[in-house]
């Protein structure tokens, strides 16, 4: 059943007749689809109220292409003059881009080029809205999931809200709610309802305290106050310079007029403000910090941290990155620079792969060519020679065993039990029971240098565990040196003894300080790609 409400005969009929307030409501709940958004005609139903309240009210049910359209021209017609408007829409919407559509009951989207006839473009509602600046408000009661393909998306996309005009989501039965007990009620307040109902989300100008009707219903238009009010709530969306002396123009004594200097001073005295609110705008969740961050460091700026949050050290790098790039010097960043930095972490990221796996092959043929030089395995001092440089290396496991069956299996056994036990442990104690039982075993050397070392393997095991690595960023390690070559064993997000040695062979070949932990500029050097998608 379809059904137009509230069209003041004589005064419709000419297109003439103003109203102080004036409500659209169109509530679609049957498709011919067969689709169900159940309670959106409460929407609709909640006219009533608003009629008893002295609200002209336009409002439809189950509505097709052509009754919206007709409830739409109604409402714009009425509006005129009016001081307040309030559009509700309960129904199917659909999105792509930056645009929404509210769909009638006969609607059938299945391209983006159907839109054009098929659906109720919100920028249209917004754009009238958008004429009642201060006292504008768009209720939405999006139901249904199906009924779109391709670039078209189910449900509500992101709105380009006017100043002025405030929107409010929900689902049909608190919508309804709001217009009936809230709106048609002089001097409640629509944002402290939105506040008091977890069932609905506001975004856009909800001030505290503002309400659709006002206990004097006699009042063609606000009194001071309520403008004085209404001029520094907007001053405050707006929060910008010009914003702060529009309502000083209007009321330089106003009760707000001190704060507004303040605040024009505090804006004036604040360098790269607008550029600091553009990069607020953007509202950057933590992981897309951290991707930030890592692509900073990634290109060579140190932020002193990959933990999402923009400290003293990242903005630092930003500064750098943005002056490297004969860019404004702000050390914040808007959509455009968060691309051109993406991009180039990109580029660097492969350039890294490419650099990674030379080292590895360079890596190998020394490894060959030494191993060939010391007589591939067939002495004792060639063995020694071979394991004292390339302790792990790529015939690390051969010359062992070969130098077991040329020394003496016992004695050669329980010299590779001891070493391993001393790599195992990595600590102090751990290379003197080494060198106590095999003061001249092929690792005494050594274990001699890893002594030497164990203050900076101290210093490298803290590093790696203030970086805080949970199993799936320990998972992508292993994975990487897995296919660089390293073979890091089993990869299970456990760093055992094969993970640190592939480690070390990692280290080595990138020419880094060999130690078998990670630190953050490993990190990001080994995951230059596996990083990125965790962060994403």
């Amino acid at each position: 059943m379809r059904i137009i409400g509230m069209m003041l005969a004589a005064g419709l009929a000419t297109g003439a007749a103003q109203a102080d307030e004036v409500a659209l409501l169109l509530g679609n709940a049957q498709y011919d689809d067969g689709m169900l958004v159940e309670d959106a005609g409460r929407v609709a139903d909640a006219g009533d109220a608003l009629d008893a309240a002295g609200v002209d009210v336009v409002r439809l049910t189950d509505g097709d292409r052509r009754d919206v359209v007709q409830a739409l021209r109604r409402a714009e017609a009425m509006a005129g003059d009016a001081d307040a408007l309030v559009i509700a829409l309960a129904g199917r919407f659909v999105h792509a881009g930056t645009e929404t559509w509210f769909l009638p009951v006969d609607a059938e989207p299945e391209t983006l080029a159907d839109m054009l006839e098929d659906g109720l473009p919100l920028s249209i509602p917004l754009a009238l809205l958008a004429r009642h600046t201060g006292r504008a408000l768009l209720v939405l009661s999006p139901g249904g999931v199906d009924g779109a393909e391709g670039l078209l998306m189910p449900g509500l996309g992101d709105l380009e809200i006017p100043q002025g005009v405030g929107v409010i989501v929900g689902p049909p039965k608190a919508a309804a709610r709001l217009l009936r007990d809230t709106l048609a009620v002089p001097d409640a307040s629509f944002a402290d309802a939105v506040a008091d109902d977890r069932a609905l989300t506001g975004q856009g100008f909800l001030p505290r305290g503002a309400s659709l009707l006002t206990g004097d219903a006699g009042a063609a238009s606000p009194s001071r106050d309520d403008a004085e009010r209404l001029a520094w709530a907007l001053a405050g969306q707006r929060d910008d310079a010009d914003g702060y002396r529009a309502y000083l123009d209007r009321y330089p004594s106003g009760p707000e007029a001190a704060e507004a200097r303040r605040r024009l001073d505090a804006i004036s005295d604040e360098p790269n403000r607008a550029e600091r609110l553009a990069e607020e705008a953007l509202a950057l969740s933590a992981d897309r910090r951290r991707a930030i961050q890592r692509n900073l460091s990634l290109l060579g700026y140190d932020t002193r941290g990959i933990d999402g949050i923009f400290g003293q050290g990242t903005r630092s790098a930003l500064r750098d990155w943005q002056a490297d790039q004969d860019r404004a010097v702000t050390g914040y960043l808007d959509a455009a620079q968060i691309d051109r930095l993406d991009a180039q972490a990109t580029r660097r990221a492969a350039e890294l792969d490419a650099e990674e796996r030379a080292a590895r092959e360079e890596m190998r043929r020394k490894d060959d060519a030494w191993w060939q030089e010391t007589g591939a395995g067939n002495t004792v001092e060639g063995l020694r020679a071979y394991l004292q440089r390339y302790p792990e290396g790529e015939h690390a496991a051969t010359a062992q065993k070969r130098l077991t069956a040329l020394t003496g299996a016992e004695t050669g056994r329980r010299e590779a039990d001891a070493w391993a036990r001393a790599q195992d442990k990595g600590d102090a104690a751990a290379y003197r029971a080494y060198l106590d039982a095999f003061p001249q075993g092929p690792h005494a050397d050594e274990a001699r240098a890893a002594l030497d070392r164990d203050a900076a393997r101290d210093a490298a095991r803290q590093a790696e565990v203030a970086l805080n690595l949970n199993p799936v960023m320990k998972r992508a390690a292993e994975e990487r040196l897995k296919a660089l070559g390293y073979e890091p064993g089993k990869v299970d997000g456990e760093f055992d003894r094969d993970t640190r040695r592939a480690i070390r062979r990692y280290q080595e070949a990138a020419g880094q300080p060999v130690t078998g932990f990670l630190d953050q500029g490993v990190v990001v050097r080994l995951l230059a790609d596996s990083l990125r998608d965790l962060l994403r």
